[in-house]
């Protein structure tokens, strides 16, 4: 495992992540929507060896691996709010928050002004968290395929 410079900080993830919920996390949405998550988790400093686009799919995979850890409720409800599913790669943040309160039952008002996307979105910042610090190197693209 590669040892790091840099401590990966709460803070600055929670509020990556909230940036990246508006347009989702696959890999292209976060070079050009929220490169801010790319450079916390992966940082050129540290992966120079990296192509910006190889970096945005690691961080991707870190991601989608946090989102699994959960348990099954918060893995749906995180796979609406960050387009991880195919009915959900084109809508707006608006329609997936619908989506999301459709699903456990209240007003999208409800869940927009809730405590529910904010402690989703915390359990997810800690789930990379760990990842993360355990094994940041698991979820870089194989080089040699040419991802």
């Amino acid at each position: 495992m590669l040892l790091h410079s840099h401590q990966l900080d709460m803070d600055q993830l929670r509020e990556a992540l909230k940036t990246a919920r508006r347009r989702g996390v696959a890999a292209a949405r976060l070079v050009t929507h929220a490169p801010t998550v790319i450079e916390l988790l992966y940082p050129k400093t540290d992966y120079p060896h990296l192509t910006l686009l190889q970096r945005a799919v690691a961080t991707e995979n870190l991601i989608v691996a946090a989102v699994d850890t959960l348990n099954d409720e918060s893995r749906h409800l995180s796979s609406i709010l960050l387009c991880l599913t195919q009915d959900t790669l084109y809508s707006t943040l608006q329609r997936r928050r619908e989506k999301a309160a459709e699903h456990v039952g209240v007003l999208p008002q409800t869940w927009e002004r809730g405590w529910r996307e904010r402690q989703l979105l915390d359990d997810l910042a800690i789930q990379i968290f760990r990842l993360h610090h355990h094994a940041a190197d698991t979820y870089i693209p194989d080089t040699d395929k040419g991802t």
